[in-house]
């Protein structure tokens, strides 16, 4: 019987990646395994999301690396198998930052504001500055407070 072919993984097969970062195909992003010397030290591999913004450049949103057993090893993490026997894990370490946000807003956002997709922001707001008069604004308000 022929071997089946194994279909290649795109990155919007994923699972959740894509919707983690505003709502699926509105927020183009690329998954991928980092070179050797880009890796994190000690992992055996290290796999990140690059999301597009809208100026063609790409924004790392979150990286995902495999630890492999040297943590384990180093720090004698150990742990009993199903068959009593002592072994040690396999670990794993991800990660994403403030800047996954910034992409977001970056991705969805400009000079006249923000809408954001009903996956990440169910409830739409619109703020809108009314000014009482001159010397009265938004600004000055704040200002009346902080002092």
């Amino acid at each position: 019987m022929p071997r089946r072919r194994r279909r290649r993984r795109r990155p919007q097969d994923a699972p959740g990646l894509p919707e983690l970062l505003g709502g699926g195909p509105r927020h183009a992003v690329v998954v991928g395994r980092k070179s050797e010397s880009e890796k994190f030290a000690g992992a055996l591999k290290t796999y990140a999301i690059e999301a597009l913004m809208g100026d063609g450049k790409a924004l790392q949103a979150g990286t995902s690396h495999n630890l492999g057993q040297h943590f384990a090893t180093a720090y004698g993490i150990e742990y009993l198998d199903q068959n009593q026997e002592r072994a040690r894990p396999w670990s794993t370490s991800w990660g994403t930052s403030t800047r996954m946000i910034g992409g977001l807003i970056m991705t969805h956002g400009d000079d006249a504001g923000l809408i954001l997709p009903p996956k990440v922001a169910p409830y739409q707001v619109v703020i809108v500055p009314i000014p009482l008069g001159k010397g009265t604004g938004a600004r000055a308000c704040c200002r009346s407070r902080v002092r």
